[in-house]
Formats: structure tokens, C-alpha cells, sequence
């Protein structure tokens, strides 16, 4: 399916969800530097571990939300909400209310994530989604990609401006998104009573938590989530704190050297260039 043939919903996402992304990989990394800086290394790997379990369960909020009130409506909550999450952060200067504005830009992402998901299927053919969504994955990982070695500069030394584009780009989404994009819907879902809604959600649960190897496979998903997330966290201190300035590159005219926080930047960058690189012919 090529991309001028999309739904304009899906065209406005794209460009919107993959300039979000770049900003966001621009502070998200070094998040962790933040509040050791802040707090102490321990409470930050403390804290940092609530920020998922908040994802997650706001995962479940959004998908059973936009199945009852509307893909549009949680994309506009979800997307306001990690405007003003953003604002506050950067208007605020107490690292605990910087992490409760963090713990608020999770909760309106794991609400968006669900109902943006959900409008893909609405308005593609089976047949096409698979690409659709590849497409999007795509985008959102160039972000990934790029977003650290810049961010690697402006968080360190212009942090507040930085959070404040990462507001105006979320309110110009969330603009975009009122004006611009249309529920999708299916009048047959329409018709689901709230009630009749939640319940059959965990019925759905209990019928999963029953499947002995399918829970199996969820906890060890979950553990080896935890277990990868004590690198993302520890990584970014440890290369900080103990990786020292060095040259990256020299020639007999000039050089580029990179500080710790750069040289981090960098290490994430070319790790989200990995990503992009084989895991279109790993899913292959």
C-alpha cells in the first residue's frame, strides 16, 4: 500500500507520532542521569522501574477505552496529556515533581498507544497492514536513531528548552488530531455498553491467566523486560560517570571529541540503528 494512497488520519500520525519520537528519544535516554544527578543512583534505579508497570497498565486502560469512547477521543487525551506533562517539567525545578511529570508523559503515551493501534486497523485492509504498521515502526524508530546523539547536547545544556518543543510539538499534534482527524470507529463496536465491555476484559484475562504455557510465556517476557531494563538504566550511569572524553574521529586538520553524556548519546544512537537495520529481516 503506498504511502499516497494512505487514509489522511494515517498521514497526519505518521508525520506527527515520528517528529514526537525524535524529540522524545532527544530526552528520554539520559532521563536516568537526570535523577541520579538528583536523587541518588539508588532512588533512581528505584524509581525508574515504576514508569513501566505505569505504561502498562495504561496499555490495558487504552485499549479497553477506545473500544468503548473512541480511537479519537483517548489519542486526544492521551496526547494533551503528555503536553501539559511536559510544560510542567519544564516550569518545575523539584526533581520529584520532574518525575511525577515523567510518570504523567508515560501514563498519556500507554493511553495514545492503544487507540493509535486500534485506528490503523480500522482504516487498512488485512492485507496491508503488516506494511502499515512496518511503516510506522520505521519512523518512529529513526527517532531512535538520531534522537540521542542530538539530545545528547540539548538535554545537557538547554534541558527546559528542549522539554518546552517537546510541549508545542505534543499541542500541534493534539491540534492536528482535533481538527484534523476523524474517528474510525467500526459502528458495531459503537454499540458496546461499558459494562458489558470491562467484563468481557476480564473474562478475556482469566481466560488467558488459565493457559499455563501462554502465562508462562508473559512472566518470562516480563522478567527478561526487568532484566533488560537494569542495563538501560545502569549503562547510562556507568558511561557517565566512568567512560572518559575522548576523540572519536581525527584527522590531520581537526578532530570530534565527545564527552561522557556524547559518547552516550552516540552508544544509543547506533544501538537504535541496529534496530532499524535487522529487524526487518529478523520479522521477515
Amino acid at each position: 500500500m503506498k504511502l499516497r494512497l494512505w487514509d489522511s488520519n494515517l498521514k497526519i500520525r505518521l508525520a506527527g507520532e515520528a517528529l514526537f519520537n525524535l524529540f522524545y528519544w532527544m530526552y528520554f535516554p539520559f532521563m536516568v542521569v537526570y535523577f541520579s544527578d538528583a536523587l541518588g543512583n539508588r532512588m533512581a534505579g528505584i524509581l525508574m522501574t515504576i514508569p513501566p508497570l505505569i505504561i502498562m497498565i495504561s496499555n490495558m486502560a487504552g485499549g479497553s477505552l477506545a473500544d468503548q469512547i473512541g480511537r479519537r477521543k483517548v489519542m486526544l487525551v492521551g496526547s494533551l496529556m503528555r503536553a501539559i506533562m511536559f510544560a510542567l517539567f519544564a516550569l518545575t525545578s523539584s526533581p520529584w515533581l520532574s518525575y511525577l511529570a515523567f510518570i504523567g508523559i508515560g501514563l498519556g503515551g500507554g493511553l495514545y498507544g492503544p487507540a493509535s493501534d486500534a485506528m490503523v486497523a480500522d482504516l487498512v485492509p488485512e492485507i496491508d497492514r503488516r506494511k502499515v504498521f512496518a511503516t510506522f515502526i520505521t519512523a518512529n524508530n529513526i527517532g531512535a536513531v538520531l534522537g540521542p546523539a542530538i539530545g545528547a547536547f540539548f538535554f545537557f545544556h538547554y534541558r527546559n528548552e528542549l522539554l518546552w518543543a517537546c510541549a508545542m510539538v505534543m499541542l500541534l499534534f493534539t491540534m492536528a488530531i482535533y481538527f484534523k482527524v476523524r474517528e474510525s470507529m467500526p459502528e458495531k463496536t459503537k454499540g458496546m455498553k461499558n459494562g458489558n465491555s470491562m467484563k468481557s476484559q476480564w473474562k478475556s484475562y482469566r481466560f488467558i491467566f488459565r493457559d499455563k504455557i501462554f502465562l508462562l510465556y508473559l512472566m518470562g517476557g516480563i522478567f527478561s523486560v526487568i532484566a533488560i531494563m537494569q542495563l538501560d538504566l545502569y549503562l547510562a550511569i556507568y558511561i557517565t560517570e566512568y567512560v572518559p572524553a575522548q576523540t572519536l574521529f581525527a584527522s590531520d586538520d581537526s578532530s570530534l571529541m565527545l564527552d561522557s553524556n556524547q559518547i552516550l548519546g552516540w552508544v544509543l544512537g547506533l544501538n537504535g540503528l541496529l534496530f532499524v537495520l535487522f529487524v526487518v529481516p529478523v520479522t521477515s
